[in-house]
């Protein structure tokens, strides 16, 4: 995408391809599909406790590390966050600065208040790859 004016970017990018193309080949079976999640949830899990004001208290309960299977049992013990939540912790849900968002809305507050979304540019990277290959398969 923007890898071009951002060199740091390419790894990143890169990896994000070469797994969607790899897992739509339909190299991943269900075990390293399992693990793959398992391990993307405990590094969120844990970034964000450690950056966020609101997932810091709201996660307190959670310990990555023990996170071992994405069952119902697992996913149980983590606290659900509600629209509310977002709503009430405003600036506070972010695990980055602001500044470091390249693109910023809001919610329209249809149903309430509106709520920050900051997008960086890996969140682009991570969203968009995966369009991208899917594109690919239908225009293919």
């Amino acid at each position: 995408m923007f890898t071009i004016y951002r060199p740091e970017l390419v790894g990143p990018a890169t990896e994000f391809r070469d797994q969607h193309r790899s897992f739509l080949a339909g190299e991943w079976d269900e075990a390293r599909l399992a693990e793959h999640q398992t391990a993307l949830l405990r590094r969120t899990l844990g970034y964000v406790k450690d950056n966020s004001p609101f997932y810091r208290a709201h996660l307190a309960s959670v310990d990555p590390a023990a996170i071992t299977a994405l069952d119902e049992r697992t996913l149980a013990t983590i606290p659900f966050t509600t629209k509310d939540d977002l709503r009430a912790a405003q600036h506070d849900l972010l695990s980055r600065p602001l500044a470091d968002a390249w693109i910023f809305y809001e919610t329209t507050g249809t149903t309430g208040r509106s709520t920050p979304c900051p997008r960086d540019d890996i969140d682009s990277l991570a969203n968009n790859t995966v369009l991208t290959q899917y594109y690919e398969t239908v225009f293919r």
